[in-house]
């Protein structure tokens, strides 16, 4: 299996050499996938440092207010993050997967 980084920067002549051995795989098929999987990474990872401050929010807010309706706000939003980023999570396992297949 060629590395994903060595295919990306050298998409031409790995293509060239699959072809060499008479391997029809469509590279480019596989770099989409992958940057699909990366922008989800990226999604994933930014809605989990949102839920985590979040987070850190109720905590200080529990600390000097602990009757503050703004705390049970914050951890509806956070909850609501956490669904999200479990879902997106299923679909980069999936993505991962599909990459590991091919």
């Amino acid at each position: 299996m060629l590395d994903i980084k060595l295919i990306r920067s050298h998409l031409s002549e790995c293509q060239a050499a699959l072809a060499s051995r008479n391997d029809n795989t469509n590279l480019q098929d596989l770099l989409d996938l992958d940057d699909r999987r990366r922008h989800l990474e990226q999604k994933r990872s930014s809605l989990e440092a949102q839920a985590n401050d979040y987070q850190k929010q109720v905590g200080k807010l529990k600390q000097t207010n602990p009757d503050s309706p703004e705390i049970e706000r914050l951890k509806q939003q956070a909850n609501a993050l956490k669904e999200e980023i479990a879902l997106l999570s299923e679909q980069e396992k999936e993505l991962k997967e599909q990459l590991h297949q091919q």
